[in-house]
């Protein structure tokens, strides 16, 4: 048995669940414009062949996953490096210490602002996410009431519960 110790795997995983906590508005927004982190545009002037260049972080996401699960169509040990740096840097971009802003809805903190990132950067065109917050509780599907039933199918009587009748022992 061979095992694997995929960095890049974890990363992505960890960099997903970072946009569903944006997407659903467990973490703040990184600018002024909402721009959810998944619509965040990627571009490292500092490096200008990385592939990730002008790609949404979902893309990103995307790319890796399709890196992930056809492999044989990747075959370049320098591109899994790269892509593995890159959705590397955008996990570490945003490291820092959990705030919370509140507890019910849970809205985390932001650690750094968009403009301390300078690979990372708003979409102008990316519609404005409207988040509602979410009403729905596990207490709501309590019941009201209890009750216990005849059990059906009865072991001891396959007869259904409707069609029961008693009879007395003087039949």
């Amino acid at each position: 048995m061979r095992k694997h110790n995929n960095h890049l795997l974890g990363e992505v995983h960890a960099l997903k669940l970072a946009i569903v906590a944006n997407d659903s508005g467990v973490t703040e927004p990184l600018d002024s414009l909402t721009t959810p982190l998944g619509d965040l545009l990627y571009n490292d002037t500092v490096n200008p062949g990385d592939p990730c260049n002008h790609m949404k972080v979902r893309g990103i996401v995307s790319l890796v996953d399709s890196a992930l699960t056809y492999c044989a169509n990747f075959p370049s040990v320098s591109f899994y490096f790269q892509i593995d740096s890159c959705v590397s840097r955008i996990n570490r971009a945003f490291d820092g210490p959990y705030v919370a802003e509140s507890f019910h809805p849970l809205v985390l903190q932001g650690t750094r602002s968009l403009g301390e990132v300078y690979f990372l950067h708003a979409t102008p065109l990316a519609a404005p996410v409207m988040r509602g917050h979410q009403t729905y509780s596990a207490a709501d599907e309590l019941p009201d009431h209890f009750t216990v039933s005849q059990n059906y199918p009865n072991p001891f009587n396959p007869q259904p519960p409707s069609s029961l009748t008693y009879r007395s022992r003087a039949s």
